[in-house]
């Protein structure tokens, strides 16, 4: 060691454990057989400096490192032939980095590298020579000295620091360029990574052991630079809040660290971007969304974002189009978890009858198959995983504020809030002609009107599922989603007390907007049932099978059935279907349909065997059972003669019509039908 016997030293090889700053210098072995000694040539022990990592310095030259003797210190410099240098090979420490390299024969003129600078003392003198273009100067005593050991490597990409779900995985990549081989070497917390030794690090299934500083070593024969370091941060899954709209960036949460914000954005080139993986929180989210790649340019989504502390540095990059500045220290940054499912129809508030029903829908893309999750005031419904849900009786019980958890490979996101209260009327259900508008009726707390209304997407309306008195009620129906646009229905609006804020939403298509106290509210209930499609008069043969059925629409219907005015025992269902029927089960049948908002009717006759009538225009009616074939018959008497058969009809609907076609030019005529027997 420096030319002195190390004692004990005779194997061969030497290790030195814990490394202090007096075994740096330049280290031999004397290797002795029977045919004489041989000493090999020197090799130099030098220390990183340890108050930058390794990491490469933008140093002019080594004044600043004058007390730190055997120290190496990895310099980023460009050759030059100008700068002023003083000593051959060891070179007074004011000398220009840049220019002792090129004066050593490392780098070129103008080429930009990295290199070894091992810290020397002061010499006592510097001896002048020219080199690769350089002239150096001599010099006498000065206090401080330095070498160029080589080229070691540098790092064109440092990993960027990464913020992930517990569970998911998080990537780092490196590169570097240098002459000669280069090895690598990842470390976290400054403890090195077993078998990690490429250009970029992968760990899978991240869980709280794995955050920490990451960075990566790299190495040549010259020596090793080490990569900036990155973090990464670890993050509880969790439902968290609802989505919120573009906030521009994170500033207004910097005091929520730790947390994690859904934001819905489209994807922009616009604005400056501050950062790499963690971003300042004064800078765009929909821009950064397009450099981190979690979005693409004007693609819209539902991100995560992690809220982080202040950071000292923020680097910058080019990375999917978008180029990031660097910035200093910053107090507060953010990070981007993962794209996670967005929601693209949110569950509509619904207030409904005491005992009706109540269904909520969303519709969301994601990652792969989604899944779903829905609750009441925060807590899952058995069973309630589809796209939908419905809750068959709406008590006291099933009163709440229902949401759905929605979950894909990546994360998950929770809709917006549906609240569901229940309506009890004060007295009776009051009939009003169409209208679109209450403000005359708020005096009446409780009470409940039903009156025509025909949907719309303008007019005024504030709030959500509450409304003030003063908003459009078809514009309300609308966006509770009871009516479409243009379309006409009987609704059921409750009047309630005034409140103290009304929040505005977007469902339906139709926005509302939001407004402070007002003194009197409404809520649609209900909607009347409507007829789609009537009773239709059938005949069937005795002993058949009758079924009649209306097409209504509207919910929490009530079906009662009579027959000529009589109640029809044990028949409350959407259809009236009679087995084996006789003469006594024919009749005027008659449907009504209600709910708690209205009521609408039908009726038919059913006829048991066929039956024949006069039309209007002076053919024949037919009304026979589906699918069989009557024979039609006349004669000129209506006792006696002979009945002889017109035609055969075969029914496919109600009723089939025949017109004679001899007319009146036989003079009068009877006619029967009776079952075809061909």
């Amino acid at each position: 060691f420096d030319g002195n016997d190390l004692t004990g030293e005779t194997g061969a090889t030497l290790s030195l454990a814990s490394v202090a700053a007096n075994d740096a210098g330049l280290y031999s072995v004397r290797v002795t057989d029977t045919g004489g000694p041989v000493t090999s040539r020197e090799a130099r022990l030098g220390l990183i400096d340890t108050t930058i990592g390794g990491r490469a310095v933008d140093a002019g030259n080594m004044t600043g490192y004058r007390a730190s003797n055997q120290r190496v210190v990895n310099v980023l410099t460009t050759g030059s032939t100008s700068g002023g240098i003083w000593g051959t090979d060891v070179y007074t420490d004011d000398t220009h980095v840049g220019t002792a390299a090129v004066h050593m024969g490392f780098i070129a003129p103008g080429e930009t590298a990295t290199v070894a600078v091992l810290i020397l003392p002061g010499q006592s003198s510097y001896g002048a020579s020219s080199r690769n273009g350089v002239s150096s100067s001599s010099w006498g005593a000065f206090a401080g000295s330095y070498s160029v050991l080589g080229v070691v490597p540098s790092f064109s990409l440092h990993p960027s620091p990464a913020a992930r779900w517990e569970g998911a995985v998080a990537t780092f990549d490196s590169a570097a360029t240098g002459p000669g081989s280069l090895t690598y070497q990842w470390f976290r917390d400054g403890n090195p990574l077993g078998g990690e030794t490429g250009t970029s690090l992968t760990v899978s299934g991240v869980g709280m052991g794995d955050a920490g500083q990451y960075h990566v070593v790299a190495a040549n024969e010259v020596g090793p630079v080490v990569g900036e370091t990155a973090e990464l941060a670890v993050v509880a899954k969790s439902v968290g809040d609802a989505a919120i709209s573009d906030p521009g960036s994170m500033s207004v949460f910097r005091s929520d660290t730790g947390q994690v914000k859904r934001v819905v954005l489209t994807g922009s080139s616009g604005g400056v971007v501050w950062g790499s993986g963690f971003y300042t929180d004064d800078t765009g989210l929909a821009t950064a969304a397009v450099h981190a790649g979690v979005l693409q340019l004007g693609e819209t989504g539902t991100v995560a974002v992690w809220i982080g502390p202040g950071q000292s540095v923020y680097r910058a990059t080019l990375q999917n189009g978008v180029a990031s500045s660097s910035y200093g220290s910053f107090p507060g940054s953010y990070a981007f978890l993962a794209r996670v499912p967005h929601i693209t129809a949110q569950p509509t508030p619904r207030a409904v009858w005491a005992g009706d029903s109540a269904a909520f829908a969303v519709q969301a893309s994601g990652s792969g198959a989604l899944g779903y999750q829905w609750r009441r005031d925060g807590v899952d419904l058995a069973g309630a995983t589809a796209s939908t849900v419905t809750v068959a009786y709406v008590g006291a019980g099933e009163v709440g504020v229902y949401d759905v958890v929605i979950t894909d490979s990546e994360g998950c996101v929770v809709s917006a809030q549906a609240e569901t209260p229940f309506a009890q009327a004060v007295g009776a259900v009051q009939s009003l002609s169409a209208r679109d508008g209450v403000d005359d009726l708020e005096s009446n707390v409780g009470g409940v009107y039903a009156f025509p209304v025909t949907g719309s997407d303008s007019g005024p309306l504030w709030g959500t599922l509450y409304y003030t008195t003063d908003s459009s009620v078809g514009k309300a129906a609308v966006h509770g989603g009871w009516l479409t646009p243009g379309e006409t229905g009987t609704l059921a609006v409750i009047i309630l007390a005034g409140r103290s804020s009304y929040p505005g939403s977007t469902h339906n298509g139709v926005s509302s907007s939001d407004t402070g106290a007002y003194h009197a509210s409404f809520a649609i209930i209900g909607r009347a049932p409507e007829l789609t499609a009537g009773l239709e008069t059938i005949a069937v043969e005795q002993g058949n099978i009758a079924t009649l059925a209306p097409t209504v629409t509207g919910q929490s219907l009530n079906y009662a059935w009579t027959r000529d005015g009589n109640t029809i025992a044990n028949e409350s269902g959407a259809s009236l279907i009679l087995n084996g029927v006789q003469s006594g089960d024919g009749g005027l049948i008659r449907v009504t349909v209600s709910n708690a908002t209205g009521s609408v009717f039908s009726e038919a006759r059913l006829y048991v065997g066929a039956h024949l009538f006069f039309g209007p225009s002076g053919g024949l009616m037919l009304y026979g059972q589906q699918g069989l074939t009557y024979d039609l018959q006349s004669n000129s008497v209506l006792a006696g003669g002979v009945w002889a058969k017109q035609t055969s009809i075969t029914v496919t609907g109600t009723p089939m019509m025949w017109t004679d076609p001899a007319g009146m030019a036989g003079g009068a005529r009877f006619y029967r039908t009776a079952l075809s027997t061909e």
